[in-house]
């Protein structure tokens, strides 16, 4: 199989990288990542123009994960560390100085939404050293991308688009 990056060629969002057979079976899997049945199903629920979203063949990973990044719907960061397990305390400390409980799936909770969290709402991936330092000098509210599996910063994107 090969990766293949799909994404939404109009605003440059990059949905993710994915392992597939051709670019149709890639857009195929992203879809059902999303919880759509197929990318036809995702299109008949959210239409976009015929190829706004495509999926293109990627030759080689240009950043390594050096840790790891714990992020939100909203591709905000709460959390990074160099082990996985590192960034989930990240993470947890970060939702608890905000005044957030972290729930696990089972609990339930009285408290006002906004007042806490589930973990299972969170994703975990890999991320770039450049990255891992820009979220400590920046903190989590910025941009980033997904290389192969690993989050890069915006300037590893350009330069992966060149290569």
């Amino acid at each position: 199989m090969t990766i293949f990056r799909v994404e939404n060629v109009k605003s440059r969002f990059v949905f993710g990288d994915y392992e597939a057979d051709n670019e149709q079976h890639a857009l195929d899997v992203y879809a059902q990542d999303a919880g759509y049945r197929n990318f036809a199903h995702a299109r008949e629920i959210a239409p976009v123009e015929d190829d706004e979203i495509v999926a293109t063949r990627q030759t080689q990973p240009t950043s390594e994960a050096a840790g790891y990044i714990v992020f939100d719907n909203n591709y905000t960061i709460h959390g990074y560390g160099e082990s996985a397990d590192e960034a989930w305390s990240v993470y947890k400390e970060t939702m608890a100085d905000a005044g957030i409980t972290v729930l696990d799936e089972d609990e339930d909770s009285s408290e006002q939404i906004g007042e806490w969290t589930r973990a299972s709402g969170m994703r975990i991936i890999g991320a770039s050293q450049k990255l891992l330092a820009e979220i400590e000098k920046r903190g989590g509210d910025i941009a980033w991308h997904g290389v192969n599996d690993v989050a890069v910063t915006q300037s590893e994107y350009d330069e992966s688009l060149s290569q």
